[in-house]
């Protein structure tokens, strides 16, 4: 009876370990793409300084590349809390529940290849 009850405990508790790495591995894709859509942000180089107009006309340029990141990085910060409170309650997991995390991660790590399209 002790046997069992060790061996449920353990079985629990990898179950716990194995659900913490599924959450770990979500918020792993949701930092990269918010950094990879924060990486496509940037002044075109060139081999002579900026003036300070050209300086100012390339910051202009990028103001829709801005505003499109900043709603992007919105909507995945929103997407990533609701994924937190939902996770935050589980227990236990399925086969169910990891297909449609890993469909959720898809979705979100085409995000940057979507948002491209709108300036960033």
């Amino acid at each position: 009876m002790e046997d069992a009850v060790e061996e449920k405990l353990e079985t629990d508790i990898k179950r716990e370990f194995q659900l913490e790495r599924m959450i770990l591995f979500s918020d792993a894709v949701f930092a990269i793409v918010i950094t990879l859509m924060a990486i496509e942000i940037k002044i075109p180089e060139q081999e002579t300084k900026y003036t300070s107009d050209e300086l100012l006309h390339h910051i202009k340029l990028l103001v829709p590349t801005i505003l499109a990141y900043c709603v992007s990085f919105f909507f995945i910060g929103i997407t990533w809390y609701r994924h937190l409170q939902i996770f935050g309650r589980l227990k236990d997991y399925d086969k169910g529940l990891v297909i449609c995390n890993l469909a959720l991660l898809f979705c979100i790590g085409l995000f940057p290849f979507g948002a491209s399209g709108f300036g960033i």
